[in-house]
This record gives structure tokens, C-alpha cells and sequence, in this order.
């Protein structure tokens, strides 16, 4: 019997290319660490990658929600260039502490926005609405939880810069 939850991806997490730049980062139950791996990513981006902002956003996203969701530990990060697709990789050393599916309720709020329909402020779900950024902007999304870690894979489309880091 399958003992992952519906909706998780049954594909084997992205290969990284050769070409990948990793480096490894401690986690805080704040989220301060976001800035540090923010700088990391920029400072190893080329110039004129198309795809650089979108990744910058979904790798911010992940790692806060590591930090904040993920009981802290350590993670390492891997970032490649293939195929005009920016790749990331996030491994958490970490017995995994939830999941990455967001909650319904998040989706349904969502919905009704993007339809033009107001929500009051304090009517609005407190999580989730970060992961449906994360899978609207990336392709190729998996995650595997593991007994001791979880690895987290996606795909930035749309770089054109060639890849050269």
C-alpha cells in the first residue's frame, strides 16, 4: 500500500545538472535565513536570466516554509541551468513535519479572488496561499518525504540567458 498522501507526486525528484551550484543553510523558526539564501541565489544569477525573479520567489516561499513549518534543522539547496528551465532543489535533514499540499480552503479563497470577488482582511486563510504561487510559477514540482529527510524539486521555466553561471 502506497502510504503517501493523495496528490503527492509519484515521479522521481529532478535530476540536477552538472552545471548546479548547492550550498547549505541552517533554519530559524523566523524565516531570517530567507534573506541569507535570497543573497546567495542573486549573487549566482546571471545576468539577464529571465527566469531569476520567479525562482528568487519560489525558493523564498520553500525555505520559509522549512523554517517556519518544518520544526528548523538543516537544509541544502542545489540550483541548475537545463533546457531554459532554472531547477532547484531543496533537501531537509529533517524528519518531514507536514506536507506540502495546500489546504483547500486556501485554493477556494484564491479562486474566488482571482474572480474579482472582495475578502475581508480578517477573513483570510493564514497559509497555503504561498504554495499555490510556488506550483503556478513552477513545473515539474515534487516532493518526497523520506524517514529522516524530505527533498523537495521544481522547475523554473522560460530562462534564456544560456545557463553559463
Amino acid at each position: 500500500m502506497n502510504d503517501k498522501p493523495r496528490g503527492y507526486a509519484q515521479f522521481p525528484v529532478l535530476e540536477m545538472p552538472g552545471n548546479a551550484v548547492r550550498r547549505d543553510f541552517t533554519l530559524d523558526e523566523r524565516g531570517a535565513v530567507v534573506a541569507l539564501v535570497r543573497c546567495w541565489f542573486r549573487g549566482i544569477l546571471p545576468r539577464g536570466c529571465t527566469a531569476g525573479s520567479d525562482m528568487d520567489l519560489v525558493l523564498s516561499e520553500l525555505v520559509a516554509n522549512a523554517s517556519v513549518h518544518g520544526g528548523g534543522g538543516e537544509i541544502t539547496l542545489s540550483v541548475g541551468h537545463a533546457g531554459g528551465r532554472l531547477l532547484g532543489r531543496l533537501v531537509h535533514r529533517r524528519p518531514p513535519a507536514g506536507d506540502l499540499l495546500p489546504k483547500l480552503e486556501a485554493v477556494a479563497q484564491t479562486s474566488r479572488l482571482l474572480l474579482g470577488e472582495s475578502v475581508k482582511p480578517e477573513e483570510l486563510v493564514e497559509s497555503s496561499r504561498g504554495l499555490l504561487v510556488v506550483w503556478h510559477l513552477s513545473e515539474g514540482f515534487t516532493y518526497r518525504p523520506e524517514s529522516d529527510r524530505s527533498v523537495t524539486a521544481w522547475a523554473v521555466p522560460g530562462c534564456s540567458c544560456g545557463g553559463v553561471w
